[in-house]
């Protein structure tokens, strides 16, 4: 692992790899924060431990009712008196219930990064304020620091503990969104900071309110650094009132049924949960499973492809991940250690406790987590982290290689799914002067109604959101207009989805226009444009992750006054003006009253290999306008006649010519092709088995039941590698990678060499071998083979 030197030359846009970064101590100070076990705490204070053993159903049921309905007061009340369109709109915020020691008892349906966070930020705050300036009742804490377990800095968390007898009984968390904490960057999203030195200041588990209200001397230091304060103190009030409302809950619930009963309610939210996912763990192969994504655009004008990769070892009812080969950190895509814990720790939720109200407790007691400091996804000290990257990435990292390991059972398939919405960063942040003459940071977040990937037996959900955000929204236009100084052109469904066997949602378009104020600016939040991270799985393909265009002084305001409305991405192009393609990172643009962009966001990615779609839905997609008509035949093989219907007999023939233009154009493999066939016994992707073979374990292709691989090997290696680039897919959706970087990205298709059925594909880096994305375990698929053929 190359990591970076502690030089000045780390404060360097263009940062390198260079020798390994000095592994500091996991202290939260020197080095990222991980908590010891057991947790060092102040004999001052006393954690409540007991618990009732009797538990009845009914009363475990009617409490772990009632703390869910607490957390979601909890929520409803920060909105109630928030005033910020991030969380009363787009509800970019969560509320969560927490043991003594930090553990996260349930979650509210919102943003689910937050979750595991909160578990980090309760142990440090245990570990380091027991003595000075102690932990009391009426306590309230603040902190925002992502060497502990934040996200960025504008993602504020505020929480406090809960007293009973004299003791913690348990914690009430939330974390919100702001508008502006201060940093160099308005709204916080410091895009070409090179170290944490440009970020906005962070508070470090600081005693911001106690018995006696908010601490003035507190509020005037957080207050100070913002550019909008007075939005800023309420903002923290509503998160102040929110858990104070919280906290008085769960004292009458006590004082009602006992601490011990609710103690044991709690325990049992987090044991069961963790039983449940245990159980699950033990319906799969064991193995290993590796995911690599890259990322462009770091910094502005940065050309290097990044590289991030996660990988998960399961063994028996447990699982191993790690972040080994990940790119040292750079610019600001970079997450702690702790935020890229709970980022997977989503993902666990997601895929294997999702009928246990959110637990991430029990899901995280099931994983055990390594990384080496000083990567993208494992900070060290000095790195920055405001544009959330690499924790996005990571979440849905975690999605793909769990949805891969999860798949041999058939009920845990149902839960699998291609990558969704915001699986990168993609923001427009503006900021200036409103239509009153106030100072103003906010961002859009329209992203996060664009699409849901694809599932093993549907189609994804078109403007369906994403997966880490069950309940979000996106601000009515007329509300967004009202708070801010622009104007919607248009909003509207994309068409971007990943194609497939089944088809991913498509994502949403928008068109704004500056209005009623003479200064106003925006900034580009995004991954580079060409080397999207909308992940297909098992041959589907991948999808767009954001494009933005922009016209500075554009004749818009003209059009207006003749009565015209630009309100298709044609008409926006069709504008006089300066026309830009942006990329990933781009800063301070006007946006005054002629100035527009437009963003096209998320589609969600495909499941299985197009030419395996139904041709009768690729015909309802063209005639519903979810895809275009030329991509029917381009991409799906399926041949339409003049009344929209699909020809069965001409799209067969095209279909079989297409597989066999596969075999004929794909790069071979350098091995011999073994003639022997085998049936699939275990399913290990979608045309992707596992069989006997003359006593031997091997790959083998579902579709056609020819052997592909020994077990022990990277079956990728073994199939024809189709080359190719997204825009030869579709050129209307996709960016060239080459205006992004100056290596040579490649997209491939790994195909079954006697069928020519698409097995997976993969973006990646010309020279570099194919990512070896699974590897079972032998003797546990020799297992659950024989268990298949024993019925």
């Amino acid at each position: 692992m190359t990591a970076l030197t502690s030089s000045d030359e780390t404060h360097a846009i263009a940062r390198v790899a260079g020798p390994p970064v000095p592994q500091m101590p996991w202290d939260g100070k020197l080095g990222p924060y991980r908590p010891a076990d057991p947790l060092p705490i102040s004999d001052k204070i006393a954690l409540h431990r007991a618990s009732d053993t009797d538990l009845d159903p009914i009363t475990f049921e009617i409490l772990s009712t009632k703390l869910w309905n607490i957390n979601e007061e909890h929520a409803d009340t920060i909105q109630r008196v928030s005033g910020s369109l991030i969380v009363v709109e787009c509800y970019d915020f969560n509320t969560s219930i927490t043991t003594e020691l930090g553990e996260s008892v349930l979650f509210a349906p919102y943003i689910q990064y937050f979750g595991g966070a909160a578990e980090y930020i309760v142990k440090y705050t245990l570990e380091n304020r027991g003595d000075s300036p102690g932990i009391e009742p009426g306590d309230v804490f603040i902190c925002n620091d992502a060497l502990i377990a934040g996200s960025h800095a504008m993602d504020v968390g505020i929480y406090a503990p809960v007293f009973v007898d004299g003791e913690i009984f348990c914690w009430v968390f939330n974390a919100a969104h702001v508008r502006d904490t201060g940093g160099t960057a308005p709204g916080g999203f410091v895009l070409d900071g090179t170290d944490v030195y440009s970020d906005a200041p962070m508070l470090r588990a600081v005693k911001v309110a106690d018995r006696n209200g908010i601490r003035a001397d507190i509020e005037d230091t957080f207050m100070r650094f913002s550019r909008v304060p007075h939005l800023l103190a309420l903002e923290l009030r509503s998160q102040i009132v929110g858990v104070n409302r919280a906290r008085l809950r769960i004292e009458e619930t006590v004082a009602q049924y006992t601490a011990a009963t609710v103690k044991a309610t709690m325990n049992k939210l987090i044991d069961d949960a963790e039983q449940s996912i245990a159980a699950r763990l033990r319906q799969v192969p064991d193995g290993r499973w590796t995911d690599v994504i890259h990322a462009g655009g770091a910094v502005p004008g940065d050309r290097t492809v990044h590289k991030i990769v996660l990988t998960v070892e399961k063994r028996g009812d447990e699982l191993f991940f790690d972040n080994h080969g990940t790119d040292p950190e750079i610019g600001t895509i970079n997450c702690g250690f702790g935020q890229w814990r709970s980022a997977i720790g989503c993902a666990l939720v997601q895929l294997l406790a999702y009928d246990h109200r959110f637990c991430v407790a029990g899901a995280l007691r099931r994983a055990h987590f390594d990384s080496y400091q000083g990567t993208i996804t494992t900070i060290s000290r000095d790195a920055s982290f405001s544009s959330l990257h690499g924790a996005i990435v990571t979440i849905s990292q975690a999605e793909r290689i769990l949805a891969k390991m999860l798949f041999p059972d058939p009920e845990l398939r149902r839960s699998v799914g291609a990558s969704s919405a915001l699986s990168s960063a993609g923001y427009i942040i503006h900021f200036g002067l409103d239509q009153y003459g106030q100072q103003f940071a906010t961002g859009v977040l329209d992203a996060s109604a664009g699409g849901v990937g694809a599932f093993s037996f549907r189609d994804g959900i078109d403007q369906g959101g994403t997966t880490f955000w069950p309940k979000s929204e996106i601000s009515d236009v007329e509300t967004a207009e009202q708070a801010f100084p622009y104007l919607y052109l248009y909003r509207k469904a994309a068409r971007n989805a990943g194609h497939g066997k089944y088809r991913g949602g498509n994502g949403i378009a928008f068109a704004l226009a500056g209005h009623q104020t003479p200064l106003q600016l925006y900034t580009i939040i995004n991954a580079a444009p060409g080397l999207p991270t909308q992940g297909g799985l098992f041959g589907g393909h991948w999808s767009s992750t954001t494009q933005f265009h922009g016209v500075a002084a554009s004749d818009v305001e003209a059009r207006f006054a003749a009565g015209e409305l630009p309100a298709t991405s044609g008409e926006i192009r069709s504008l006089a003006g300066d026309h830009a393609d942006l990329r990933a990172k781009e800063i301070n643009r006007s946006f005054s009253g002629s100035d527009v962009v437009e963003a096209t966001l998320f589609g969600g990615g495909g499941y299985g290999d197009p030419l395996e779609r139904e041709p009768a839905a690729v015909a309802g997609d063209v005639r519903d306008g979810l895809v275009r008509a030329d991509l029917a035949e381009s991409v799906y093989g399926v041949v339409l006649t003049d009344a929209g219907e699909a020809d069965s007999h001409a799209t067969s023939a095209l279909r079989d010519a297409r597989r066999a233009a596969r075999l004929a154009d794909g790069v071979k493999p350098d091995a011999n092709r073994d003639d022997r066939s085998a049936a699939t016994s275990v399913r290990l992707g979608e045309q992707l088995g596992a069989a006997f073979a003359d006593d031997e374990v091997v790959y083998c292709c579902s579709a056609c039941d020819s052997v592909l691989a020994p077990i022990d090997q990277n079956y990728k290696t073994f199939a024809v590698r189709i080359d190719s680039q997204l825009t030869d897919i579709d050129d209307q959706v996709f960016s060239d990678p080459a205006l992004d970087t100056d290596a040579h990205v490649v997209y491939s298709m790994y195909a079954c060499p006697s069928c020519g059925v698409a097995l997976d594909n993969e973006i990646r880096i010309e020279g570099d071998a194919p990512v070896w994305d699974m590897r079972p375990d032998l003797a546990s698929l020799t297992a659950a083979i024989h268990a298949a053929q024993a019925g």
